[in-house]
């Protein structure tokens, strides 16, 4: 077993903290991608793209992997002296002077969200299913505020699965040149880590 670090925005972690959130899809190492011209593969002509990848490729999470999950957070005191208290920006109490600290910054003794990998798969990004679209905690406010604009005017809104593909994997990219190789249009192969939410205690025993 191994603990590792992961990443999520302020809506994903709300959908973690709400349990609307079980899978998470990660990007396949380009490395693994390029192997897939390399002789090795080409010795297995029976196999498609996706059997060889479940087959060979490594994950960065392995199944029992411990995660803790790095969010956006910030230490606010009321008085100097006193020890500052953590606050999260997923849960929206915190004081109006708080400065935030990107996730990225978050070390491990500040996290308070730990997660365990129970099952991976790689797949092609647009082979997500409207169940896959749920387990991936798409069902957000801004979801449903586009559901009901839609209905106000009378036309169709997208599915899940492209709210999904459009207004959050495309997010996290950064540049141009990551969203015509790795956005949801260009269907990239994709790890789907699927957790479990566990307890401070379980994760360290």
């Amino acid at each position: 077993m191994r603990v590792r670090p992961i990443l999520f925005n302020t809506p994903m972690t709300q959908a973690i903290l709400d349990g609307r959130k079980t899978e998470t899809r990660r990007l396949v190492h380009p490395a693994h991608i390029a192997a897939l011209q390399y002789p090795a593969r080409l010795s297995h002509p029976e196999m498609t793209d996706l059997d060889y990848l479940n087959r060979y490729a490594s994950a960065k999470y392995y199944v029992g992997d411990i995660l803790y999950v790095r969010e956006t957070w910030g230490t606010w005191s009321p008085t100097l002296g006193t020890m500052p208290r953590i606050y999260y920006r997923a849960d929206e109490d915190a004081p109006d002077s708080i400065e935030w600290k990107p996730s990225i910054h978050m070390p491990k003794e500040a996290a308070r969200i730990f997660l365990r990998v129970t099952q991976n798969k790689v797949e092609r990004l647009q082979d997500i299913t409207t169940d896959g679209a749920k387990r991936e905690g798409a069902e957000t406010a801004e979801w449903d505020e586009l559901q009901e604009e839609a209905g106000v005017v009378g036309l169709p809104t997208c599915t899940l699965r492209e709210f999904f593909g459009h207004h959050i994997w495309d997010r996290t990219l950064r540049g141009e040149e990551n969203y015509k190789k790795y956005g949801w249009d260009a269907n990239p192969f994709v790890w789907v880590h699927t957790f479990e939410r566990i307890s401070y205690e379980e994760a360290i025993e």
